[in-house]
Order: structure tokens, then sequence, then C-alpha cells
């Protein structure tokens, strides 16, 4: 007797019953990693989607610096400080709102605040970091420089802010700090650097005629900057 080819009724419903299962197993998952597929956060996505930085939002926008702080192949450094900061920085330099600082200068601190490169919070170790501000020196630009000191976990920037928090984004690191960091002069590392100890006593000693912290604190594309110091350590 030769075998029937032919399925009977209970086993063609059986493969109906699974072919179901399968097309709707498979469209569940395209469903679900497609929710699950949400846009990754840039530096500058955070700091817009933060209602403590509308200062440091406003300012990066006025500056230009936007798309900086929104490219996908950014790998930076952002300290971040927030209105708060924000405030006593404006307040501190004799402006009613960021609006008041020229822009070139705004953008110079805001530079002031980013790294070439993503540095985590436990990377951190004592020493001078290059940031993205630069100055003309002579026929050059030229990186400032940033004192960052870690003493048991606790970071520094320039001896006055401090590292709060930090949020990892798909373009770089953004630190949260508690103060807007100025554009460093050499009195700035004389007071951060406890290496430079000796040269901050020598400049304030009280018998000198000249005020030496005054005068280096002078900005450095402004008469009569730059100056070169040879501090002893």
């Amino acid at each position: 007797m030769a075998l029937s080819l032919q399925t009977s009724r209970p086993m063609k419903h059986l493969k109906y019953f699974f072919a179901i299962i399968i097309l709707s197993f498979s469209y569940s998952c395209s469903v679900d990693e497609g929710e699950v597929e949400l846009r990754p956060k840039t530096m500058l996505d955070l700091v817009q989607e933060s209602s403590n930085y509308t200062y440091l939002t406003y300012a990066i926008s006025k500056t230009g610096l936007s798309n900086t702080l929104s490219s996908n192949n950014a790998n930076l450094t952002l300290f971040a400080p927030d209105d708060m900061a924000f405030g006593r920085f404006l307040m501190q330099n004799g402006f009613r709102s960021i609006d008041e600082i020229p822009v070139d200068v705004l953008k110079k601190v805001l530079l002031n605040h980013v790294l070439g490169e993503p540095v985590e919070y436990s990377k951190f170790k004592t020493g001078y970091y290059n940031t993205a501000a630069q100055i003309v020196k002579g026929d050059y630009m030229q990186n400032l420089s940033m004192h960052i000191e870690e003493v048991n976990m606790r970071i520094t920037l320039n001896g006055e802010s401090m590292i709060t928090r930090a949020v990892r984004a798909e373009n770089g690191i953004v630190h949260a700090v508690n103060r807007v960091i100025p554009l460093p002069t050499i009195v700035t590392f004389a007071k951060a650097d406890k290496n430079l100890e000796i040269l901050l006593t020598a400049l304030t000693r009280p018998d000198l005629t000249a005020d030496f912290p005054s005068i280096l604190s002078a900005d450095s594309e402004t008469s009569p900057a730059p100056f070169t110091v040879f501090a002893p350590t």
C-alpha cells in the first residue's frame, strides 16, 4: 500500500497554530525593539532637559556652541555650572544678565569648561589639563590650562569649583560643578596649586611696594600681560 503524502486535518491545524505564534512573536519583537531603541542623549540634550541649567543652555546657544556639544563625534568633558552658580558669577562680575557679557568673552569662559576628551570622575588626577579655551600668543593660539586637584576622591577645579556629580552622555561626560570656572591667571594657579605656595607667599608679602597679585591677575591678552613667571616650588 502506497504511503499518502497528504497531511491530516489535525496536523494542518497544528502547523497553522505554530505559524501564527511565530508571526506574532516576530512582530512583538520588532515593536519592542523599536520602543527600546530611544535616541541617545548628547551633552547638549542633558543640559537642555534640566531646569537647573537655563543660564548655561542660553549661553551655549548665544555663543554658537550648540553644534559642538550635540555632535556625535564630540567625545568631550563638560563641566556644567547650574543656575545658582551662574547667578553668583554674574553678580560677582557686575553683570545683570548673560547678555551683558561680550559674546567672545562668554564663549571663551564656556570653552574653559570643556576638556578635549571624556574623563570619568575616578580618572581625575592632580595636575594641569588643557581646556578648549584659547588665547593668542604671538603668531599662534594656545590652550588655557586648568589645575585639577584630587584629594580623597574630592575634585576641585582651579582651587574653587567642585564637581558634585557626573552623567555620561552619548558624546562625552557632563560633570556638574558648583561654580563657574573663571578664565585663569597666574594668581589663579598660585592659589590652586599647593606646589606654588612659596610663590603665593612671596607675592603677598606685606613689605612689597608693588601689588603683584593685582598685576598678575591681568587678562592674558591685555597689557601688561602676558607674563612669564619662574616659580619656586
